[in-house]
């Protein structure tokens, strides 16, 4: 899976995509690489918090990668893209058109408003949620987190245990 664009908000956004890669992957056990991310903090647009541009690097434990990647000087469309065996998908959420296997098929990206409705009926109507459970997400913030945290030490030469992303 491999989603790029410019300057998407790496820090903020890619735990959304994590979520996504473990679902299609079917594994919460992963390793972040953020040795292809540049070496320099960004100032996210909420005041005191930070952002990053360049490409974290996911692998599951069964070995299936992800690629973020969020660039300053990025010139094409933000896609998001997905081989699955012999099946290909690209998405772009702006286009409202999604590939599938070279064919081109029109798509709508909901808002999050209405995929809201949508569970919250789905939760109160089964008593079950499709919502990723906490025990998972947490092992999915924690392996995110724990490279961000010390990236971000690095760069500004500090030992704390947090990182300002939103």
């Amino acid at each position: 899976m491999e989603v790029i664009g410019i300057d998407w908000g790496l820090g903020c956004n890619s735990i959304h995509f994590i979520d996504l890669f473990t679902l299609l992957s079917g594994t919460s056990e992963m390793k972040c690489d953020f040795s292809a991310v540049e070496k320099k903090i960004i100032p996210s647009k909420r005041k005191g918090y930070v952002e990053f541009l360049g490409t974290v690097e996911v692998t599951s434990s069964r070995g299936d990668k992800l690629m973020l990647s969020s660039l300053k000087d990025y010139s094409g469309d933000s896609v998001i893209r997905i081989t699955a065996g012999d099946d290909y998908y690209e998405f772009f959420e702006s286009k409202s058109l999604m590939i599938q296997n070279g064919e081109d098929k029109a798509i709508r990206a909901m808002y999050q408003s209405e995929l809201t409705e949508i569970t919250a009926t789905e939760i109160l109507v089964s008593r079950d949620s499709p919502l990723t459970s906490f025990e998972e997400s947490s092992l999915l913030h924690i392996a995110f987190l724990k490279e961000a945290v010390s990236f971000y030490n690095a760069i500004v030469g500090s030992n704390g245990d947090s990182c300002p992303i939103t």
